[in-house]
């Protein structure tokens, strides 16, 4: 059978119409002098409504099978999506010339940006599954090996930090610089946690290994709140200085926002210990920090006078600092602070050198120099501070095997934030040179980590730890997933700009910001359909398909509207007019209706539940708007019999339960029941309506039944060709239907409608064959005389056939599986 288009003519992909739904409206249009439904601008709405519409179904659909790994049906999908892009090629080709339609073809083809989305979204979903499953086993790993670790308190921790460090990694990526580094910095200081509970209880397990000393005394607490602050100043410093050189002020902004917390928090610590006034006199100090800036705007002037003054204040800075702590302090040797704030700037300058000369692996391996040397300057002054307030530290001291465990550890885990985050922002920046310098950084770390793991647990578990933390690779998969999604994501927004340009040049009529704007709505609602799907949000996920759907709707209505108004001549009457919108009304539904059926039946099938009530919901709605249009017609009554005769589809699901259970009589009387419920609707619209043929609607409603059904057992047995086919078939059956219904409805109501209808253009229904000349016992081509004219088909057990007037399109109806 072949698919039947009325008349096909140029598209796209929206609309900007607003108001209430065509099917609930179209029966309180004015009265009109003048409308058939058969009009070439009808026509040519109608025959725009079921390209598009079943475009933004089939596109879907094709991306859900992509995503679940069902080659057979995504393949099978992708002969159904290039049919629709041939027609709708064929259609501009025939209004545009045959340039226009290759350059739109051409366009429109650019929806293989979808299918790139699909597949990195998809690749995202698994990393994260992968991460999840990593933290799982690490959580069970160190819980196993250390019984006072806990693996629910392990596991949670984990999943902070796979979260902190994607979002980090989101936000960069999306052009929010102040979130991203605001979540690093939250992971950064989560690390600080998770080495104080690793410490905790591996001293804990081993007292006599860490003779009896805590992790906890005041004294470590100090010395770890120092390293934490320091270790981030190190690093925030450095590349705040490394993006005010790129000039990326955004970053540079963000980074500057991060130091003056960090900045703050310094100075209420030294507040605490030394009172308002030092902490004042302090913040005043490190804020010289500001020549590290300096520096950096002399290099990029290339003025070597500038970069030595700035060198020299911060020489300058240096001294005065440490004789301001020197003299808070006589535990403090000036000379060594002053040694050590040298060392400072040193490093952080020679990191930023060789960062601005492409040098990146001796910038990366300066930077955590400088990083590490915030520890020894964090064990220094929390050594000296202890030492001159002993009762405020309990008498507690540095450097006991138990502290030094958790500065170990937190010095390790915090540079393993900073470093995998940006990493993976070098990945995403697509520098290589970057990337490849911080993997070397984090293999380091990640040998540092196995090493301390191994002094404690042994070969065997220092292996299994290595094993398992090299899972951090998962972060990178995820990143490239990402970067490739935004990257068809831009490609879709780049084609999309194209294409409202093509059409809006083809046809003055047209507005590019208008159709630009709708199919951004296009992108948005198809690819949030797929996002909800793979994440197992199948209400959400249908709910957007049919928001897809309709929007193909209105943007038939734009585009014949715009197609007429270029083309007077051509088309002489308005494509909206109140007999067109009728129509357009019943199409949208009944097309609908015929989709979400078979979807439906398929889901019950595959045990999917989640998708079968989601279904269930859209049909009801689907059932609830049919009502009301006919209800607007012909009174509440009739709408109440309509929906009693309409909810009959019911038995198109006791038919598939019955083939599941291989239960042919069953089956049969499903068929049997499906058969008196067309003949029953049948009659009653044929009674409401004179100018509407019993047996003509008869002849529909069982070739939509043999359809849908036939459609079905394909699916059943794994024969999705077929079963597509058959699907797209039926979608273009209930376009006939409603071009038949719409034109007796305004034959019957020309004061509502306009005119008398043009002749009806529609492929003429095949007719109903008596069960009688039916034998369902074999699968052989049989024939039959009905008025007039010799009729094929085939048949089977399960009370279904198939029909053609050429013995050479019947179908074979297939045997469910048992």
């Amino acid at each position: 059978m072949k698919r039947s288009v009325k008349l096909l003519a140029a598209t796209l992909a929206g609309s900007v119409l607003a108001g209430l739904p065509l099917t609930l409206t179209f029966a309180q249009s004015a009265p009109s002098t003048s409308s058939p439904t058969s009009t070439p601008a009808a026509n040519l709405r109608a025959g725009l409504d079921q390209l598009l519409g079943e475009h933004a179904m089939t596109l879907e659909l094709r991306m859900q099978a992509l995503a679940q790994g069902n080659k057979a049906q995504y393949q099978a999908l992708t002969t159904t999506m290039n049919q629709d892009t041939t027609a709708l090629t064929n259609a501009v080709s025939s209004i545009y010339g045959q340039k226009g339609g290759q350059e739109f073809e051409s366009l429109w083809n650019q929806h293989k940006y979808f299918f790139s989305y699909a597949k990195a979204y998809v690749g995202e979903q698994q990393s994260q599954a992968l991460l999840t499953h990593y933290k799982n086993e690490f959580a069970q790993f160190m819980a196993t090996a250390n019984p006072n670790l806990r693996e629910s308190t392990l596991s949670t921790v984990l999943q902070d930090h796979i979260n902190q460090i994607t979002t980090a990694f989101n936000d960069a990526q999306t052009g929010h610089p102040n979130q991203s580094w605001a979540q690093l910095v939250t992971d950064y200081n989560l690390m600080y946690t998770a080495g104080g509970y690793l410490a905790a209880g591996i001293d804990q397990q081993f007292p006599a290994q860490f003779k009896d000393t805590s992790t906890l005394t005041p004294a470590v607490n100090l010395q770890v709140a120092l390293d934490q602050l320091l270790g981030e100043h190190a690093i925030v410093l450095e590349q705040a200085m490394q993006a005010d050189y790129a000039g990326n002020t955004a970053l540079f902004n963000a980074l500057m926002k991060v130091m003056d917390n960090n900045t703050a928090q310094l100075t209420q610590a030294i507040a605490s210990v030394y009172g308002t006034q030092a902490g004042q006199e302090f913040s005043t100090l490190w804020n010289k920090h500001v020549y590290f800036f300096d520096y950096v705007n002399a290099v990029k002037a290339h003025n070597v006078s500038a970069e030595e003054a700035a060198q020299n204040q911060l020489t300058f800075y240096k001294n005065q600092f440490a004789q301001f702590l020197a003299t808070a302090n006589p535990n403090f040797s000036e000379s060594t602070l002053s040694s050590v704030l040298q060392e400072h700037i040193n490093q952080i300058t020679t990191a930023f050198n060789d960062y601005v000369s492409g040098n990146y692996l001796s910038s990366e391996n300066e930077m955590v120099q400088a990083y590490n040397l915030m520890y020894t300057a964090g064990a220094y002054l929390s050594q000296g501070i202890a030492a001159q307030f002993p009762q405020k530290f309990d008498n507690s001291t540095v450097g006991t095997p138990a502290g030094n465990l958790r500065v170990a550890l937190d010095q390790l885990l915090g540079e393993h934030a900073m470093i995998l985050e940006l990493r993976m922002q070098a990945l995403g920046a697509g520098n290589t040179a970057l990337y490849n310098a911080l993997s070397d950084v984090m293999t380091q770390n990640t040998q540092a980590l196995t090493n301390a793991i191994t002094s404690i647990y042994g070969n065997a578990g220092g292996q299994e730890f290595e094993t398992l933390w090299n899972k951090h690779m998962y972060f990178f998969t995820y990143a490239q997933d990402f970067v490739n999604a935004q990257k068809a994501q831009a490609q879709l927004t780049f084609y999309k700009n194209e294409f409202a340009k093509f059409m809006a040049t083809a046809n003055p009529q047209l507005s590019e910001a208008t159709l630009s704007s709708v199919l951004q709505e296009h992108i948005n609602q198809i690819t949030a359909a797929f996002n909800d799907f793979d994440q197992g949000n199948d209400v959400a996920a249908d709910q957007e398909l049919v928001a897809a759907y309709n929007l193909m709707f209105t943007a038939g209505d734009y585009l014949a509207t715009g197609i007429s108004n270029q083309f007077p001549s051509q088309f002489p009457t308005s494509p909206n007019t109140p007999a067109a919108n009728l129509q357009a009304g019943l199409d949208q539904l009944l097309g609908e209706h015929a989709f979400i059926l078979e979807l439906r039946m398929q889901a019950l099938s595959a045990h999917q539940m989640g998708q079968y009530q989601a279904l269930t919901t859209i049909m009801n709605q689907n059932t609830q708007a049919l009502t009301a249009a006919i209800s607007s017609i012909y009174g509440a009554q009739a709408g109440q019999k309509f929906e009693s005769l309409w909810n009959k589809h019911m038995y198109f699901f006791t038919y598939e339960n019955a083939v599941l259970a291989n239960n042919s009589g069953a089956a049969q009387q499903a068929q049997a029941t499906l058969t008196h419920y067309k003949s029953a609707f049948a009659a009653f619209m044929a009674g409401a309506n004179p100018n509407l043929s019993k047996k003509v609607l008869s002849s529909v409603l069982q070739t939509h039944i043999n359809q849908i059904s036939q459609s079905w057992l394909d699916f059943n047995q794994g024969n999705d060709s077929a079963s597509d086919a058959l699907l797209v078939q039926d979608y273009g059956l209930m376009f006939d239907a409603a071009h038949y219904l719409a034109t007796g409805i305004v034959a019957q109501f020309p004061q509502k409608f306009g005119k008398s209808p043009a002749p009806i253009t529609s492929t003429t229904p095949l007719p109903v064959i008596p069960k009688a000349d039916i034998n369902d016992h074999t699968n052989a081509l049989q024939h039959a005389q009905i008025d007039g004219e010799e009729v094929y088909f085939r048949a089977n057990q399960y009370g279904i056939y198939s029909e053609s007037l050429n013995p050479n399109q019947v179908y074979n109806p297939a045997q469910p599986t048992t």
